[in-house]
């Protein structure tokens, strides 16, 4: 999901339009649009503008100025199922619209989906690194989704390293006075307290970034995980 102000028209502005073309190119654009946008005059600026005054969401003077425009955006991921959408400008005839003209020149733009989601993203967003004239470049590019991290096996007990019932991350039964018979050979070559705080860190770290990068069905699973609470 990304929202926000772009401070571009992508037909009625200067600046550079290809450039949003291009993002809106790899999200979904609801196309917004509200009664008092469609109801305004069209006058001055406004004359001139090619784009539909239905999805303005910012309203400037058009005698001496660049005329109402469509700069504010909400733009959900293409993973995601869009159920309604709209532009909060009341038609000058209501009684709010006083209201909302008061708040800001910039209107609120609004975007219902279908959620949670009903199935996870097949893609994601990653950067790789290609050898230019100037030495390495990285660029970000969309590749298939990797699979989540799964859980090493383990010999003998299972210990959840990411448990949160303990401080240094492992579950109490792995610290029995039995652990070396009964977990495995690797259980004898423990690693001091400091370092496997700083594995199990760094762990979490890489598992929240594959959740960013998932989705929110990734982030859930991954969650679930860190607190232990799936396998």
């Amino acid at each position: 999901m990304l929202l926000g102000n772009a401070n571009l028209d992508i037909n009625d502005s200067e600046g550079r339009p290809e450039a949003l073309a291009a993002l809106l190119s790899t999200l979904q654009d609801p196309l917004p649009q509200s009664a008092g946008g469609k109801a305004y005059p069209q006058n001055g600026a406004n004359s001139r503008h090619k784009g539909d005054p239905a999805l303005d969401t910012a309203n400037w003077p058009a005698a001496d100025g660049p005329g109402n425009m469509r700069v504010d955006y909400v733009l959900p991921a293409q993973s995601l199922r869009i159920l309604d959408a709209g532009v909060l400008w009341p038609d000058p005839q209501d009684d709010f619209a006083k209201t909302v003209e008061a708040a800001s020149r910039h209107r609120l733009v609004w975007v219902n989906l279908d959620w949670p989601p009903t199935t996870a993203p097949t893609t994601e967003l990653r950067t790789e690194e290609e050898n230019g004239p100037e030495g390495g470049v990285k660029k970000c590019r969309r590749f298939p989704r990797r699979p989540m991290e799964e859980e090493p096996a383990r010999e003998g007990r299972q210990c959840h390293e990411l448990s949160p019932r303990d401080g240094d991350g492992l579950n109490p039964d792995c610290r029995a006075p039995d652990r070396a018979a009964t977990v495995g050979p690797k259980a004898r070559a423990r690693k001091p307290r400091a370092a496997r705080s700083r594995a199990t860190r760094a762990r979490i770290a890489r598992l929240l970034s594959n959740a960013r990068l998932g989705g929110p069905v990734a982030s859930a699973r991954i969650c679930a995980r860190i607190l232990g609470a799936a396998p």
